[in-house]
């Protein structure tokens, strides 16, 4: 979150940035269920795994990370041998020494990784994606063409350059065009060479992701916010259903870890395993909690702090509530380090998270 700005200068960044977040998850999305794409059969092809924040260990050759865990954004593994391993990356610096420097960072994945959900002899040869906004991805392709020409930008692995766009047409569909580089896959590759529309229904209504709304970047406050309020909502029994419609309030115990296991299952990876990420990371969970509790949603269990009663009644503008809370808390804490002198009365805000 950039600093600076009034409550209502700052709710408009949090607007841009849920925006910003939003439109990556569906970009990741998208290429996922192009790739899965059977354009012979017209249909998902058969048994292609695809992960979001999969953990990959790898080498000691590693050019960036050597001997360690990474976890790129999108893995997708077809029959054949055939893998792709994305990025997203919605904006990306206009300075070519700060792009060179970002791009770079890419070469962590320019390697022989272990951990793909089948390992196959063909994994080794990996294509990496990054995947941008299309109202950027023209400028970045010439930078792109100019470091590789110039040897500043150096992948043994294809590397290629996907933009995405929403497209203002009937169905609302979602576009993806190859800006730079090719994919190994050469059907793929040839297809992607040209803007490819895509339905959003298909894409939101992929069986195999419809209903993930977190990647492994945080997500701004509100949305996180949004997403538990969903949540809970959703667990209410029959009875308490009708007592919140009766106008009643209904309490919830909600247990820290519990909640964030059932939000990943519902929005984020959910599977389990060694190599599926901790999406939404607890810590992240906590914070949007303590959040609730200065809206007084909730409140803590004092004997367990890892415990919160949650209340459930009938609410109204409950996104305008989650924008304002979380602006006023940035405010806040920007007021506080000295690093906006604002005329006028300062917010009250109750005091930083634990």
């Amino acid at each position: 979150m950039s600093s600076g700005g009034t409550l209502e200068e700052t709710i408009k960044r949090l607007r841009v940035e849920l925006d910003n977040y939003d439109k990556t998850v569906l970009a990741l999305k998208a290429l996922a269920h192009e790739l899965q794409w059977d354009d012979n059969t017209q249909r998902l092809a058969a048994d292609c795994p695809v992960h979001f924040g999969r953990r990959m260990d790898t080498s000691a050759s590693n050019p960036v990370s050597p001997n360690a865990t990474v976890e790129p954004d999108l893995t997708l593994q077809l029959r054949g041998g055939y893998a792709v391993l994305a990025e997203a990356k919605m904006s990306l610096p206009k300075d070519p020494d700060s792009l060179k420097k970002k791009l770079s960072k890419l070469r962590k994945y320019d390697d022989v990784l272990v951990g793909w959900y089948r390992e196959e002899p063909g994994v080794k040869n990996h294509d990496i994606i990054v995947i941008t906004d299309a109202v950027i991805g023209n400028p970045v392709s010439e930078a792109m063409k100019k470091m590789v020409a110039s040897g500043a930008l150096n992948f043994n692995r294809e590397l290629a350059l996907i933009k995405f766009a929403i497209l203002e047409r009937v169905n609302h569909p979602v576009s993806l065009e190859l800006a730079y580089g090719k994919l190994s896959h050469a059907r793929k590759s040839g297809k992607l060479a040209d803007t490819v529309a895509i339905p959003m229904t298909y894409v939101i209504m992929n069986p195999m992701f419809a209903e993930v709304s977190l990647y492994d970047a945080e997500p701004p406050y509100p949305r996180l916010l949004r997403l538990i309020y969903e949540h809970l909502q959703g667990t209410l029994t029959r009875d308490q259903q009708l007592q919140v419609k009766e106008g009643k309030a209904t309490e919830l115990t909600v247990v820290l870890a519990d909640l964030r296991q059932s939000l990943s299952e519902a929005y984020g990876p959910g599977q389990s395993g060694k190599r599926v990420p901790e999406i939404p990371k607890k810590v992240w969970v906590k914070r949007a909690m303590d959040l609730f509790v200065k809206l007084k949603w909730a409140s803590v269990d004092g004997s367990r702090l890892d415990t919160y009663s949650y209340t459930v009644k009938k609410r109204r503008n409950t996104d305008d509530q989650f924008l304002k809370i979380c602006a006023k808390g940035i405010c806040a804490q920007e007021w506080d380090k000295g690093k906006q002198v604002r005329p006028g009365k300062q917010l009250e805000f109750p005091g930083q998270d634990s």
